[in-house]
């Protein structure tokens, strides 16, 4: 699902009329709305981000500071060289606001008085719902392809000029930013890209010396040669193919599920028979370091789980792991606002 969109042609023509040169390819892209409207002023592309930045528990995320998490800074993604510039337009962070938070609490969790009761149907709200991680999950798994698949520019569309967030490769989080603008429903973002037009884009880049064959690099009198690929985008197109990434990615999360149950079975049957022993002989002697409340067998099972293939040897998707991680967690935060809910 990752594939196409144009990145092979364009790309094999670009390596052949740049040659490579030191510096680098220097991209400049400008839009044409609706596919064939009047061209806007060239603009510089950009950076776009790598989605091969350090992974970060979600826990990480939420108190690092920002929207794509607590990373040390040895582990700092490596810059663009309009890096600068890309930072000069205002982005939209990639995860939640706060806002949520707060009216949960004081609406939907508990009101003035005390707890407020909340139908069973209602228990799942649009932050723990399952399909609106797959979805954001998806989104991000395939623009992580079309940049394997040497088609960036698709990615750059969907992340700005589609979505309007920024870092959202390097997100780590259970809840997305264009989750909560779309109104918290999963369906939201994919509907509202089917009905957007066909886009193109003017990529602009520099060759490798400004005279004929490359040579002459540094000549100040010859000007700099600059060559045009035009790249279209097709929503419509790129909907059907986060469909596909969101399916595989869906049938991996089921069997992670019946993981997690076995796990979460294990772990409270070897916490219980603990409580009933009555702990270690050593807690009993007044040791320092006591014992752990359950054996950590069941924690082992999950972190191997996702070295696993799916069934009929299908290649893990984009994030196998990361996936995984933010799957279990969004359970864990599931159980926490049912419990605040229902006390």
């Amino acid at each position: 699902g990752g594939g196409g969109g144009g990145g092979g042609p364009v790309s094999s023509y670009l390596d052949s009329m740049t040659g490579g040169g030191d510096g680098g390819v220097v991209e400049r892209s400008r839009g044409i709305g609706g596919g064939r409207g009047g061209a806007a002023a060239p603009r510089r592309s950009g950076g776009v981000p790598s989605g091969r930045g350090p992974e970060a528990s979600y826990l990480d995320a939420m108190t690092g500071g920002g929207g794509g998490g607590g990373y040390d800074e040895d582990q700092a993604e490596v810059e663009d060289e309009d890096e600068a510039e890309a930072d000069s337009t205002t982005k939209k962070g990639a995860g939640w606001s706060s806002e949520y938070l707060v009216s949960f609490l004081a609406s939907e969790g508990m009101s003035a008085g005390g707890w407020i009761d909340v139908p069973d149907g209602e228990a799942d709200d649009g932050r723990t719902d399952v399909r609106n991680l797959l979805t954001q999950r998806a989104m991000q798994s395939f623009m992580r392809l079309l940049e394997e698949c040497r088609d960036p520019h698709s990615a750059k569309w969907i992340q700005d000029d589609f979505l309007g967030t920024g870092n959202l490769l390097d997100y780590h989080g259970t809840g997305a930013a264009f989750i909560e603008r779309y109104g918290g429903l999963w369906d939201a973002p994919l509907l509202d890209m089917c009905s957007r037009p066909r886009h193109r884009m003017i990529v602009s880049a520099k060759r490798r010396g400004r005279g004929h064959g490359g040579w002459s690099r540094n000549n100040p009198y010859l000007q700099e040669r600059w060559v045009e690929i035009p790249v279209d985008v097709d929503p419509n197109d790129l909907t059907r193919r986060i469909l596909e990434v969101r399916e595989q990615i869906a049938d991996e999360w089921g069997g992670d599920l019946d993981v997690l149950m076995k796990a979460n079975d294990s772990i409270l049957e070897s916490y219980f028979a603990t409580v009933r022993s009555g702990g270690s002989d050593e807690d009993r002697d007044g040791d320092a370091s006591p014992a752990p409340a359950f054996e950590r067998t069941a924690v082992h099972l999950m972190n191997d789980r996702t070295r696993f293939n799916v069934g009929g040897g299908t290649a893990s998707s984009p994030f196998r792991r990361a996936n995984f991680d933010l799957l279990y967690n969004l359970c864990t935060q599931a159980a926490i606002h049912r419990l605040l809910r229902f006390g």
